[in-house]
């Protein structure tokens, strides 16, 4: 069992191609000539750790490698069961996902993945495994001889390649001991000689029960990251069990079923002729694939760990719905839900506002939001909706706090499910329709803000008023209620809606701190350039204080000068870089927690677009951003708090 401080991994959704499933083949009163394509999908897991190889300092694991980019690698059996699964897409395949040239630092398979687990090897998720040269490759028991000899009659040997991981550099999980019945595929011993390289934690891998399940491996020993043994679908099926929050932990759930209806209990499993006499279904053990799945679903309705209570979500391999939802939590974007933003910004929004008054809350996270509803409700009715055109229909007032564009787009713009299509909804049902504000408060590119206020225009809704509402404090001032607020509104509404916006943001923030900015998209560009002159002084920050501590100079006392004199910043007074300096900072702590050198490089990529936007000149734009760049391209500082360029420069030389 972990002991000492909570430790997090962060996981970001990969691509892994699609196929196409016949769905009478997978669930119960199924349409039988309705086919679906459905993604193969992947994650990439980060934790905050020394590689395995010991060459950078954080740990990083694929889980399942989806379908493999080029068709005719897979055996002649496996082609002939694939070309009823047509169409199959490889293009852009989990390899490809994590080259994406829209990260700040695209990953190279072969250089920077230290570990694939796959959740079990059908051709669906074995993926092109040469891409990832240098990976251990980490599998369930009985794995290797699956793949060599395969098991019984409906899992003859041609339907697997003996060649599909290199033997030298694969390793089983322990043998779970009740998997003994005769024909199950035998655990593969290490041999002396293996080239797989393991996380120490590996010595001591064990299985225990652990929140309902009776077969959980404890991967890093520290609590982020548990394998849980996931029998019924095929020999050695495993999911992992991510912990990215105090509370907040995914499920990645593999081939548990391959329609989530499957796991709300809205369908069954389908059965099949087999084609000698008898009937099958898609898992090796139907009967026992259905206890994984009660022990998954007892898992989503108790939500306990050894920890306590918490919030978790669940996703499958084959859920496209998921995907089409959660477009802005692929690679090199995070999952994450109702967070460290929204979520107490939520429930301080909860308790500001009438008791009567009910709250719609939406996210993408069903355990997020199960567990907002225990800990709000004595405040007042909380109430769950799907999508942005529920919320908008319903409500007269919406507030968005989102994690990027491609989100912001979806969330507003989409016919189907967005907040612009619910708020024509609503005026249609309506013969007198109530007046609607939207507000975004998340940090988005001006463009994208701009774009969905043109959008707003087009509809011509005289009941819409759209603005821009983004906030600083982070996660700090979110708990604490006392966030700024940099608020862009239509001038021609804004004496009438300012006040009504201000009696909503309140509830979350420093009302002395609620600035109107201007027209929409002034909020977003207030807070782009705050953004903007914090990175820069951040570095700023730690050159000075880097010289004096090369001068050999008390960083404590020139932090004390400095602050009662000219020089005095956000940085030296409330995140100072030095360790020591101040406590319970990220320069304190490893430079861990706080806001990440890609996420400040990024801002500060924003302000450096924006000025180009209006041709304003910038000198220092450029070199900090050098500056980051150098530094987070660097494993010993990547992933950690932005005030480590301060560590990055006192460990570098002067050119």
């Amino acid at each position: 069992m972990a002991t000492g401080p909570s430790v997090f991994v962060t996981v970001s959704a990969l691509e892994g191609g699609h196929l196409t499933l016949p769905e009478r083949l997978f669930v119960t009163d199924a349409d039988p000539e309705k086919r679906s394509t459905v993604p193969s999908l992947c994650f990439l897991v980060q934790h905050p750790s020394p590689s395995p190889a010991g060459d950078r300092n954080v740990t990083r694991l694929v889980f399942d490698l989806g379908v493999k980019r080029e068709l005719n690698d897979y055996t002649t059996a496996q082609r002939a069961h694939i070309s009823q699964r047509q169409p199959v897409i490889t293009d852009p395949d989990c390899a490809a996902s994590l080259r994406n040239s829209r990260a700040e630092t695209p990953l190279a398979p072969a250089r920077d993945i230290d570990l694939v687990v796959l959740s079990h090897v059908h051709w669906d998720h074995v993926g092109t495994s040469s891409d990832f040269s240098a990976a251990t490759f980490v599998v369930g028991s009985g794995t290797l001889d699956l793949l060599k000899n395969g098991a019984g009659p409906l899992y003859p040997a041609e339907l697997f390649n003996d060649d599909e991981l290199d033997a030298s550099r694969t390793v089983e999980f322990p043998p779970v001991l009740k998997d003994t019945a005769s024909g199950t595929p035998k655990q593969t011993p290490t041999p002396a000689d293996t080239k797989a390289i393991l996380p120490s934690s590996a010595a001591t891998w064990t299985w225990r029960p652990l929140a309902g399940f009776p077969a959980v491996l404890d991967f890093f020993n520290d609590g982020s990251l548990y394998v849980i043994d996931s029998p019924g679908h095929l020999y050695g099926h495993v999911n992992l069990l991510a912990r990215v929050g105090e509370k907040r932990y995914i499920y990645l759930g593999g081939d548990c079923c391959h329609d989530p209806r499957i796991l709300l209990g809205e369908k069954g499993i389908a059965m099949y002729e087999d084609g000698r006499g008898g009937t099958r279904s898609v898992h090796v053990d139907t009967g026992i694939a259905e206890s994984t799945l009660d022990q998954i679903r007892g898992f989503m309705r108790e939500k306990r760990l050894d920890s306590g209570d918490v919030g978790v979500e669940v996703v499958v391999a084959h859920d496209a719905a998921w995907r089409e939802r959660n477009r802005h939590r692929f690679w090199p974007e995070t999952i994450h839900g109702l967070g460290v933003m929204g979520y107490p910004m939520a429930k301080n929004l909860r308790g500001g506002l009438r008791r009567e008054t009910t709250l719609l809350i939406c996210d993408v996270n069903s355990g997020a939001l199960d567990r907002f509803k225990e800990e709000t409700g004595e405040k007042g009715p909380v109430n769950i909706v799907s999508n942005g055109y529920e919320a908008a229909k319903a409500a007269n007032v919406v507030i968005t706090m989102l994690p990027g564009s491609d989100a912001v787009k979806a969330v507003y713009l989409d016919p189907q499910t967005g907040i612009l299509a619910g708020v024509s909804a609503a005026a249609k049902d309506d013969n007198q329709p109530q007046h609607k504000l939207v507000m975004e408060c998340g940090t988005i590119e001006t463009d994208t803000i701009l774009s969905v206020a043109k959008a707003v225009q087009a509809a011509d809704s005289p009941t819409l008023t759209f603005v821009d509402a983004p906030v600083s404090g982070g996660p700090m001032g979110a708990e604490a209620a006392t966030l700024t607020f940099m608020v862009g509104c239509p001038p021609a509404a804004s004496s009438e809606i300012f006040p009504i916006i201000k009696s909503h943001l309140q509830h979350m923030g420093n009302p002395e701190s609620i600035f109107l900015c201007g027209d929409v998209g002034a909020g977003t560009a207030f807070k782009i350039i705050n953004n903007y002159l914090s990175a820069i002084t951040s570095l700023a920050a730690a050159e000075a204080l880097n010289i004096g501590v090369k001068v050999g100079l008390d960083p404590k006392l020139l932090t004390d000068v400095i602050n009662v004199s000219g020089g005095q910043c956000w940085v030296t007074s409330k995140a100072n870089p030095v360790p020591g300096v101040q406590s319970d900072v990220p320069s304190s702590r490893g430079y861990e927690g706080g806001f990440r050198i890609e996420l400040c490089k990024k801002v500060l990529s924003m302000g450096s677009r924006l000025a180009d936007m209006v041709g304003a000149r910038t000198v220092l734009d450029g070199p900090t951003l050098g500056a980051f760049g150098e530094a987070m391209a660097d494993e010993r500082y990547a992933g950690k708090d932005a005030r480590v360029v301060y560590k990055w420069l006192s460990e570098s030389e002067r050119r």
